[in-house]
């Protein structure tokens, strides 16, 4: 399954960094002070809201765009009206770079959300540090007591988390660790069937 190998490369390139780096990542990110457009905000305007993507591959598609120009895209998308932009930093299935959102980050003038396959709290606040102003949460590859942390990290470090869910139960859960914005991914879902306090469904 495409997913279980998306994880899996994730946690070896995690691994590969020392663990000193990466709990000095953390604690950089815990200092920062420097505000971030607000992704949240972005959602809770009236009427409808439009996220573009920049992305170079795709396990299924493969190379989309040989030539890449990702701040060209980036400022393309804000020329057009778009609200905010997914930057793809996954490198081996998706071709992408955290300096690819840190460069579009500081170009843009819309909110940058990280879309990566997040498995450690390191890259949550890496994405900070690269100047992004939400990350995804897949519920389906983190356990209960992870995504809890890691939405706490997030809003901690003036983060959004949207949280993938692709189930009923995933929404539960989801809600149960503290998502405020759940994206929902091919499913069939009605969100008015989770009792939930005011939380931004995609």
């Amino acid at each position: 399954m495409i997913l279980d190998q998306l994880v899996q490369a994730s946690q070896q390139r995690v691994q590969k960094v020392p663990v000193r780096e990466r709990v000095k990542r953390i604690q950089q990110a815990r200092k920062m002070t420097t505000p971030v457009l607000s992704f949240e905000a972005m959602l809770a305007q009236p009427g409808l809201q439009l996220i573009g993507e920049v992305k170079r591959a795709s396990p299924s598609k493969g190379l989309i765009a040989a030539e890449f120009d990702y701040l060209q895209i980036a400022q393309d998308y804000v020329a057009a009206g778009i609200d905010a932009i997914s930057v793809l930093t996954e490198p081996r299935y998706f071709k992408g770079q955290l300096s690819y959102l840190q460069a579009i980050a500081q170009t843009v003038s819309v909110p940058t959300l990280r879309k990566d396959f997040i498995v450690a709290a390191s890259q949550i606040a890496s994405a900070r540090i690269a100047g992004a102003s939400a990350v995804l949460l897949i519920v389906a590859i983190l356990t209960p007591v992870q995504l809890q942390a890691f939405i706490t990290l997030a809003h901690e470090l003036n983060l959004s988390a949207l949280v993938e869910v692709h189930t009923t139960a995933e929404i539960k859960q989801a809600v149960a660790a503290g998502a405020r914005i759940i994206g929902m991914v091919d499913c069939k879902i009605n969100p008015n069937a989770v009792r939930t306090k005011k939380i931004s469904f995609l």
